[in-house]
């Protein structure tokens, strides 16, 4: 794709990659799509991170349309600190978009009140278990979802983590789910939505 970007000069032309990882429900109907931004054509480890990929997932969203990145499905976007405090996601629909906390945000008092904010807005979010620790705690009455990285959580974590997450009526995720195996078990554990290569 390409995109009219003002930088030095006032019109430069550069390419960008917009990338979409499925996820699914129980049934692997599709659900949402993770949506990650590459400044160049890179394997998926090359995938930019931080404030530069977050605000340019969310400008080029915003040039496509979101409904031609997504159609009707749930947007799940990265956002840090900054992008949190910023407001250039307010023109995102909210109502199909989820804003996942990435690990480099600390869960202090004006994060949790800019989350609050945003959900009277009608925005909803998402963390990962094993990014945050413990301070996952201070995050759960904010967030809808809450994600497990199958590659850093064992099974055996999962089997304590799921039930109670659940009990607190979170949605969970799986992700990195990469075999038919692992999808069954998240399945019986009662995982909601799953991601991953096996799909």
């Amino acid at each position: 794709m390409t995109d009219t970007a003002s930088h030095d000069q006032p019109l430069k032309l550069r390419n960008f990659y917009l990338g979409r990882q499925p996820v699914l429900d129980r049934n692997q109907a599709l659900f949402g799509y993770e949506l990650l931004f590459r400044g160049s054509a890179q394997g998926p480890a090359q995938i930019d991170s931080g404030l530069s990929a977050s605000a340019g997932v969310i400008h080029h969203a915003s040039q496509l349309g979101l409904p031609r990145a997504i159609g009707d499905a749930t947007a799940f976007l990265n956002v840090d600190t900054d992008v949190l405090h910023s407001d250039m996601f307010a023109f995102l629909p909210r109502e199909r978009t989820v804003l996942e906390i990435v690990r480099s945000v600390e869960p202090n008092d004006a994060v949790i009140r800019r989350m609050t904010e945003l959900s009277q807005h009608g925005f909803r979010f998402a963390a990962e278990a094993s990014a945050h620790g413990a301070s996952l705690a201070r995050l759960l009455p904010v967030i809808d979802y809450v994600k497990m990285d199958l590659r850093e959580l064992p099974v055996v974590t999962l089997l304590s983590l799921a039930p109670r997450l659940r009990g607190t009526g979170k949605r969970l995720v799986a992700e990195k789910v990469e075999t038919h195996n692992e999808y069954r078990t998240c399945l019986d554990i009662g995982f909601d939505y799953f991601q991953g290569y096996y799909f």
